[in-house]
C-alpha cells in the first residue's frame, strides 16, 4: 500500500529546481533537491531541509541524482564531468574529476548496489564499484551522449556465471544500443532510426525494449551468438513533448509512458493491449 503526504517544501526566491530524487531506505526517506544556485540540499518527508548541510562545488551546477539501492549514499553528476559519491550516515563525499570530461547524463546502480554505470553529453561510459568508496573499473567511448543505461540479468555464457551482476545496456543519441560488463567487453547489439530514449530489459522473455525518438517501440530477443533482429515493432501513439519522453515499467510485461500530456499511457507487452489514465487538470491558479 502507498501513502501519499501533502508535505510542501519552497526553495528561497529565485532558485530552481533542476534535479531531484528519493532514497530508497522506507525509516529514514530524504529527497535530494539539485538546484541552480548551484547547490544539492536534503529535506526529510516532513518537508523541513536537512540543517547544517548541503553540497557544493564552487561554480559548477549538479545535473544528475542517483540513490544507492541499499545504503543511504547519493551520487552526483556535475556540468563539469565530476562523479560524487555521498553518504549520509558519515556527511563524507568522495569524487573522481579525471574519467568524465563532459556533463554527465545519466547515473545507474545495478540491483544489489555493487556497480554503478555513468554516461555523459559526449559519448563516455564508466563503470564504477562503489561498495568502499568509488573506484573506476574501465570505462568505454561511443558517439553521441549516452543517456540510457539499464542493468541485466544476462549470462554470457555456461562458464562465466559471476558476472550477470555486471552486464548492462546503454544507448543514447546515436541510435546504436550497446551490451558491456565490467570486464572490459562492448559491443552493438542493434542501432535504430533516431535516438534512443528508452531501454528496458524484460527478464521473463529475456529480450530488451528499445523506445526511439521517432515514437517506435522496438522489442529484439536476445542471442548472443546471432545477430539480433526486431521480434517486434509498435508504433507509440504519443503526443506531448518527445523531449520529456519517460517509459517505466509498472507491473509483468506492463508499460507506463508519459511525455508531457495530461495523461499517462499504458502498454502492455504480452497482451499488445493499450490504454490511457487521464490525469485531473489543477483548477489552482496562482
Amino acid at each position: 500500500m502507498s501513502l501519499f503526504f501533502d508535505n510542501q517544501f519552497a526553495l528561497p526566491q529565485g532558485e530552481t529546481a533542476i534535479k531531484s530524487a528519493w532514497s530508497n531506505n522506507d525509516f529514514n526517506m530524504i529527497l535530494a533537491i539539485a538546484t541552480d544556485k548551484p547547490r544539492v540540499i536534503f529535506v526529510n518527508e516532513e518537508g523541513t531541509q536537512l540543517p547544517n548541510f548541503e553540497i557544493q562545488r564552487g561554480k559548477t551546477t549538479p545535473v544528475c541524482l542517483k540513490w544507492h539501492p541499499v545504503f543511504q549514499s547519493l551520487a552526483i553528476g556535475w556540468s563539469d564531468g565530476c562523479v560524487t559519491l555521498w553518504n549520509e550516515d558519515q556527511r563524507m563525499t568522495r569524487e573522481d574529476k579525471v574519467l568524465h570530461k563532459a556533463p554527465l547524463s545519466i547515473i545507474t546502480f545495478s540491483s544489489d548496489g555493487s556497480r554503478m554505470v555513468t554516461g555523459d553529453q559526449k559519448g563516455t561510459v564508466g563503470v564504477w564499484r562503489t561498495h568502499r568508496g568509488l573506484t573506476q573499473v574501465c570505462s568505454y567511448k561511443k558517439e553521441g551522449a549516452v543517456n540510457q543505461i539499464v542493468f541485466c540479468s544476462l549470462i554470457m555464457n555456461q562458464e562465466q556465471t559471476d558476472n550477470s551482476n555486471s552486464l548492462f545496456f546503454f544507448g543514447g543519441a546515436s541510435g546504436a544500443v550497446c551490451l558491456a560488463d565490467d570486464l572490459k567487453n562492448c559491443s552493438e547489439v542493434c542501432k535504430v532510426n533516431g535516438s534512443v530514449k528508452s531501454i528496458l530489459f524484460y527478464e521473463k522473455e529475456n529480450s530488451v525494449i528499445i523506445i526511439t525518438s521517432h515514437l517506435l517501440l522496438v522489442q529484439f530477443k536476445l542471442n548472443l551468438s546471432e545477430k539480433l533482429v526486431p521480434d517486434r515493432k509498435v508504433k507509440l501513439a504519443v503526443s506531448g513533448n518527445i523531449d520529456y519522453l519517460t517509459t517505466i515499467w509498472t507491473g509483468q510485461g506492463l508499460l507506463a509512458t508519459v511525455s508531457g500530456e495530461n495523461m499517462v499511457r499504458m502498454f502492455n507487452i504480452e497482451n499488445d493491449e493499450n490504454y490511457v489514465l487521464t490525469l485531473a487538470e489543477s483548477s489552482f491558479k496562482g
